[in-house]
């Protein structure tokens, strides 16, 4: 719905208007008049209208330039000008302040109407059109920003050479001549509050994206980044105008970056800078270098700058971190299968001379795997053959993380199913139990032990598979049986309870009512009825 002001010396002008057009403009919402232009200016500026029908002679400030103000500070109102052909001379300028139409006195209705709607057609089609606009460009920075995402993590995993990175910087219009890597590792377990939601972290991430892309603008540059899991990894591209020293990052730049970041990621944040790179190529290694920096065991601060001595190889395959990766899967931690993975591909890249050393290693490293997970879960089994095989069409890093990744998660979702099958027999089990025995005292004790569990670990997998507590669900069980002795209109309420395992018949009356609704004798009435 539209906003109109009219604005005329004339009482009864300003009520015939105003007849007019709520009879008859039914897009028109709501009307406000004034008198004269000082008011019409002060009335615009609260009201805020759509549209004017502004009379031109007026005692004070006239239309002209009343309509001039108006247009000055809300240019989007349109505004019909009210005029005798004596005063016609002021066409010339209002057509300069951008006055959309006139009205000229005196007018019928229908001429007052055809303005009017006109008047509300064209700033529809402009909202419209604007509408568009602003989905076009949505739409546009939507695809701009999955286009950036893709080519940072394409070039993290060494899925492009330099002239493909050049020509996706051609198709995104981005001018190179040099830069570097920053790569930021969050963790939410040093948050003031404990974060368990995955939306919260991922708005977390995106807000910790844009507030870096800021501060990197602020510098004169432009940058392209992405995140996975809980790390960010970000190329700064310097622009060909700056100089030589405006394109070294100096100290008091990286922790003006660190400390925007840190502002708005609520939890631990660490952030490590590799060395500048001059060619597309070198941005594979400059990100690798950025991230060996972040994670550095020798670290003294949670701003890092990348050592030439941190590319020193590494002598022994870190086993540690393989055997924490079995107990992962094990245990279908996600997250830490990831960051765990991702670190093992590292020293792959970083200790193996070639493509096919690396897939060796990664064949043994999955036969370990599917050892670990068929030990303990009896499945998951692959033999050395067929996972060399398949690993011999994997032509780049990239390529062999996904093939990983993807095989681990195989075994992760196998491992639930079988977890889940498993614990659903076992409550299965416990539930028999209850219903063979409901007559006497049972403890979760005794339930927990019928399946060699913990009172802790069977309490909480009970409520997981039946979202009743186990006291709860023992109550349901000799609700629902003592419901069927009702019917019989031979047997006491008092023995009923006693028969269903409750010896204190007013306990057995206040259990029933809170599962129910109604007393046993209630309940008993209205079934006979």
């Amino acid at each position: 719905m539209y906003k109109l002001l009219v604005v005329d010396d004339e009482f009864i002008e300003r009520d015939a208007l105003k007849f007019i057009i709520t009879n008859n403009c039914k897009r028109i919402g709501s009307i406000e008049e004034a008198s004269n232009g000082k008011e019409a200016i002060g009335k615009a500026s609260v009201f805020q209208p759509d549209i004017v029908l502004m009379d031109i002679k007026m005692p004070g400030i006239n239309g002209i330039e009343a309509s001039k103000t108006i247009k000055q500070y809300f240019p989007k109102c349109r505004i019909a000008l009210l005029t005798a052909f004596d005063y016609f001379d002021y066409a010339k300028e209002a057509i300069r302040i951008g006055v959309e139409d006139f009205i000229i006195k005196p007018a019928t209705n229908e001429q007052v109407i055809d303005v009017v709607n006109r008047t509300i057609d064209a700033l529809e089609n402009e909202r419209n059109s604007a509408s568009r606009q602003v989905e076009m460009e949505s739409k546009l920075g939507q695809v701009t920003q999955y286009l950036e995402s893709e080519l940072v993590l394409s070039i993290l995993n060494g899925d492009m050479d330099g002239k493909q990175i050049a020509e996706y910087f051609s198709v995104m219009n981005i001018g190179f001549s040099a830069g570097f890597a920053a790569v930021i590792d969050i963790d939410f377990n040093k948050s003031s509050a404990p974060i368990q939601s995955q939306f919260q972290k991922d708005m977390m991430k995106k807000r910790c994206i844009e507030k870096l892309k800021l501060e990197i603008e602020k510098l004169g540059c432009k940058s392209l980044a992405a995140h996975m899991g809980n790390t960010i990894y970000a190329l700064v591209l310097y622009q060909q105008s700056q100089s030589m020293d405006q394109r070294k990052p100096s100290d008091q730049l990286l922790s003006q970056v660190y400390q925007a970041v840190q502002g708005v990621v609520d939890a631990g944040v660490v952030i490590g800078f590799g060395q500048d790179y001059s060619e597309p190529e070198s941005m594979h290694n400059a990100l690798l270098e950025a991230k060996s920096a972040c994670r550095s065991k020798n670290r003294t601060s949670n701003i890092v700058r990348y050592c030439v001595t941190e590319s020193k190889k590494s002598v022994s395959y870190p086993s540690e971190k393989e055997n924490k990766l079995c107990d992962s899967i094990l245990s279908c931690s996600v997250d830490e299968v990831n960051i765990l993975l991702d670190e093992i591909i590292e020293w792959m890249t970083d200790n193996l001379e070639s493509m096919e050393a690396i897939r060796w290693r990664a064949c043994e490293l999955l036969i370990v795997l599917f050892r670990s997970a068929g030990k303990e879960f009896k499945a998951c089994s692959k033999d050395a053959k067929t996972c060399f095989e398949e690993l011999q069409i994997v032509e780049s890093v990239g390529e062999l993380k996904t093939y990983l990744s993807q095989e681990i998660h195989r075994i992760i979702n196998e491992i639930n199913d079988k977890k889940t099958g498993r614990s659903g027999a076992l409550i299965d089990k416990v539930c028999e139990f209850i219903k063979q025995n409901y007559t006497r005292e049972l403890s979760l004790e005794e339930a927990a032990g019928i399946v060699g569990l913990s009172n802790f670990y069977f309490s909480k997998m009970f409520k997981q598979y039946k979202n009743v507590n186990f006291v709860d669900y023992i109550a349901e069980v000799r609700i629902n049986k003592s419901k069927e002795l009702l019917k019989d209109p031979s047997i006491n309420i008092k023995d009923i309870g006693e028969l269903v395992g409750y010896n204190d018949p007013n306990y057995f009356t206040r259990v029933f009512k809170r599962t129910e609704g109604l007393t046993p004798t209630e309940y008993r009435n209205k079934k006979m009825l």
